[in-house]
């Protein structure tokens, strides 16, 4: 059959949503290839009922070996490629049977929403637009973050997953032997609903034995930095930061010039009210990149927290203005406003961060406070002019 497709994945333990993963694509699925890094609940059971064939690979840290097993396997012309934890609507799946027929193109980027309840985070975050309610609704959260990575290409003889210095491995180097484009796709959407936090905190099982393979992969690449960066971020996430700064400081002595590392270092310094040394790394992070939101931010926190007010506004406004829908940007410069006794300002600021988001923690309890405060004021004054 021309044009075939076989859904490809690795999993592990992804009993509770693999039915909807695979339910999602069988319509355009001609085949399912999966590999199971020891599943120890219904995963493969529930796979195998959906079609899947089932191929067993003991995790040894290698995302590449394993993803290179389903490649050898898969029969299809085309391979898409989704985790155990993803899903694409319905109105999608003719987008992609029309993507697969265009001879010119060997590969797509296609958009993935990663949902997420977690407004620490402070990557590209979008709230939800209802543009797919089910899937909106089903995350539970209110915005998700974008990311684009190769996940539909040509199912070449030689095709493989390569490693390089980041952690995430790509059939890119291999696909650009032959001639076609690859386009970012944004009319796809791939669906992730692993970014929710829980009761165990951020990382799931599956973040853990990353952190295995994030760790091998610093040993395979000592002399580049991003396998240290991507260290540093999972050991922040588990809240280990002395470990974190570890790995960081590696990273900048590798390349004193990394933005991602000291803006992290930054966050971490920001977060233990290390005020001097976040300054420090946040001021490094901004020359190096002057057009990141996130480091504008953190560091009109940190100015904030400095009792440099006037600084830390137009830090913040920096980051608004390069990033709208900056959550920590809207309810800091909203806390600064307050502290200044600009509270109709800062009633503003708390009421964009929850259109933005309407359970962002922090804006929430500081608008109740700043109402209470006000409804009490209003009271007190009405009273002494009764008398």
């Amino acid at each position: 059959m021309p044009n075939s497709i076989s859904v490809c994945m690795i999993v592990k333990n992804e009993g509770l949503l693999i039915g909807n993963s695979l339910g999602s694509v069988r319509e355009i699925a001609d085949e399912i290839v999966i590999v199971d890094t020891g599943s120890t609940d219904r995963t493969c059971e529930i796979a195998e009922a959906l079609g899947a064939r089932i191929l067993q690979y003991p995790w040894d840290g290698s995302d590449g070996r394993a993803r290179n097993l389903y490649l050898r396997a898969a029969r299809g012309d085309w391979i898409l490629v989704l985790d155990g934890d993803e899903a694409i609507a319905r109105r999608d799946l003719a987008k992609i049977k029309s993507l697969v027929r265009k001879r010119s193109f060997i590969g797509y980027r296609l958009t993935v929403r990663n949902y997420t309840d977690d407004y620490d985070l402070m990557w590209d975050w979008h709230p939800n637009d209802r543009a797919y309610s089910r899937e909106e609704k089903l995350s539970s959260c209110p915005g998700w973050i974008r990311t684009q990575p190769l996940r539909l290409f040509r199912n070449f003889p030689d095709v493989e997953y390569v490693e390089s210095t980041s952690v995430h491995t790509s059939p890119i180097a291999s696909l650009r032997r032959y001639a076609g484009h690859i386009e970012r796709q944004h009319d796809v959407v791939i669906h992730h609903f692993q970014y929710l936090k829980g009761g165990g905190g951020f990382l799931s099982g599956k973040q853990r034995l990353r952190l295995e393979g994030e760790i091998s992969h610093v040993k395979r690449f000592p002399q580049e930095p991003y396998p240290y960066l991507n260290v540093a971020k999972t050991l922040f996430a588990e809240r280990r930061d002395a470990e974190a700064i570890s790995y960081l400081s590696k990273a900048v002595k590798l390349d004193p010039s990394f933005h991602d590392a000291y803006q992290l270092w930054g966050m971490i310094e920001l977060g233990n009210g290390n005020l001097r040394s976040a300054k420090r790394y946040l001021k490094r992070a901004i020359r190096i990149k002057p057009e990141s939101a996130d480091a504008w931010a953190l560091l009109g926190m940190v100015l904030v927290e400095d009792g440099n007010s006037k600084k830390g506004i137009s830090a913040l406004r920096n980051a608004i203005q390069l990033h709208p829908n900056h959550l920590l940007a809207h309810n800091s410069l909203g806390v600064l406003y307050e502290d200044l006794g600009m509270y109709d300002e800062a009633r503003q600021e708390y009421l964009t961060a929850l259109k933005l988001h309407p359970r962002f923690r922090p804006a929430k309890a500081n608008f109740a406070r700043l109402t209470r405060a006000h409804a009490r004021t209003t009271r007190l004054s009405r009273a002494r002019k009764q008398r």
